[in-house]
């Protein structure tokens, strides 16, 4: 429990002692050192497989135990991540070509639903009313439909002028 709460002697991580730690036999000598080099090999090793990969990350995540609840909790502004170099990039690269597959995608599920669920003259009723046409009680406007594009897509503005002002509720 003292290496986890935080404990002057429990600073360090638990492999620090042995980098360390004298050796008085020479037979444990050389299986120390043997040991060392394989450890130093294998941080190299991981290091030049990240650098490979693009891969950059950090590991500086903090946690302290509560004494009386025994309850985990994590230090503010202290994070792990991990990230590839060069995906922010790529993301921003290919990031018009999805729009615009999923907008595709969307409209064909679009038309393929209306031509199955709505027929012609329930479209041109909607038409009507979403353009101020309706002969219900409405207040008289004029509806203008602008289409622009936004990244590449069509995209349908309403504007509504009224010839009078609206009653306030």
């Amino acid at each position: 429990m003292e290496q986890y709460v935080g404990a002057e002697a429990a600073q360090c991580h638990h492999t620090e002692g042995f980098y360390f730690k004298p050796v008085f036999l020479p037979r444990n000598l050389r299986k120390f050192r043997k040991w060392q080099i394989k450890q130093i090999t294998a941080m190299k090793n991981r290091r030049a497989w990240r650098l490979g990969l693009g891969v950059e990350s950090a590991s500086n995540l903090d946690c302290r135990f509560k004494l009386n609840t025994h309850k985990m909790v994590f230090v503010m502004n202290s994070e792990d991540y991990m990230y590839r170099r060069g995906a922010l990039v790529k993301a921003r690269k290919s990031q018009y070509v999805v729009a615009q597959t999923q907008h595709q995608r969307f409209g064909e599920w679009h038309q393929k639903w209306l031509s199955q669920n709505v027929t012609g003259e329930m479209d041109t009723v909607v038409q009507d009313w979403l353009m101020g046409e309706e002969e219900e009680e409405m207040v008289p406007c004029k509806t203008t439909r602008e289409t622009v594009h936004v990244n590449g897509i069509p995209v349908h503005r309403y504007q509504v002028d009224y010839s009078k002002q609206p009653p306030s509720p």
